[in-house]
């Protein structure tokens, strides 16, 4: 078998592949680092989605079925849920009008004259 593409990835992460073709991929990732980085990837991906209500609802059935269906697996859905929800948008940048600042300069000029 030649390496599995991200589709197929997802597919077997979800429980969609044949028992053979899921065997074939595990036999692959048990010796491949890189495709093991892969499937690593694609799961983040899916559990993104999943949190984002991203999944169609035929994914998300699969996803509560396969995903949820391990304790490690369930364990990086709720760390991935615990970064996301902790995750605090960057505050909005205030930009102050320029006469705000020419004031200020103005009075540290007046301030700095008086003091001389």
């Amino acid at each position: 078998m030649s390496q599995p593409d991200d589709a197929e990835l997802r597919r077997y992460l979800l429980g969609q592949t044949s028992s053979d073709e899921a065997a074939t991929i595990e036999d692959h990732y048990a010796t491949d680092a890189e495709l093991l980085g892969r499937l690593e990837d694609a799961e983040d991906d899916l559990i993104r989605a999943y949190l984002s209500g991203t999944l169609t609802a035929y994914d998300r059935d699969a996803f509560d079925r396969t995903l949820t269906s391990l304790p490690s697996r369930r364990a990086r859905l709720e760390t991935v849920r615990g970064l996301t929800s902790h995750a605090a948008p960057a505050p909005a940048r205030r930009v102050m009008p320029w006469w705000t600042l020419a004031a200020a300069a103005i009075v540290v000029l007046a301030v700095g004259l008086r003091w001389r």
